[in-house]
């Protein structure tokens, strides 16, 4: 009888090992997922900052302030709004003094309307008008955003 009492005692310890090591194992696998994830959303999120057009004011107006400044339209991050059936990116319309990459300026969070056409091509048979009063930007679709001077001069 002790010799069976011994193996139930053994075995006890070992049921009670194994669960204590599976559940240290599933512990640490959490703990690891955690940065993972945070590390993997963060690449999900970051914006691309790709410029898809940009348009340099005429030689013709001067706003008489750190002449001149650039029309840019930005892609930026992805809008996960109809995850996972479609995501698309935000798109940002840039006024300021940068051609590269914006950092400082005017920003506008806009929406394309490309209909069959993708969104580079898009962009690129859109206009920009600049007149005394700001700048115009037309989209070949046929939609038009006015941009007042006041909105992006004077180091804005």
């Amino acid at each position: 009888m002790t010799k069976l009492s011994e193996l139930a005692a053994e075995a006890q310890r070992y049921v009670a090992n194994t669960t204590m090591k599976r559940s240290w194992r599933f512990l640490l696998t959490i703990i690891l997922s955690i940065p993972l994830a945070l590390v993997f959303t963060h690449f999900l999120h970051r914006p691309s900052n790709k410029i898809i057009g940009q348009w340099k004011q005429s030689d013709l107006i001067n706003y008489k302030s750190f002449d001149p400044y650039f029309l840019s339209v930005v892609e930026r991050d992805v809008n996960w709004t109809y995850f996972p059936l479609n995501w698309e990116r935000h798109y940002e319309i840039y006024v300021g003094k940068e051609n590269g990459i914006p950092a400082y300026g005017h920003f506008i969070e806009f929406s394309f309307h490309p209909g069959y056409d993708d969104i580079d091509s898009h962009v690129k048979k859109s206009t920009v008008e600049w007149t005394e009063a700001g700048a115009i930007f037309k989209e070949s679709s046929g939609h038009v955003l006015f941009i007042p001077k006041d909105m992006f001069i004077g180091g804005r």
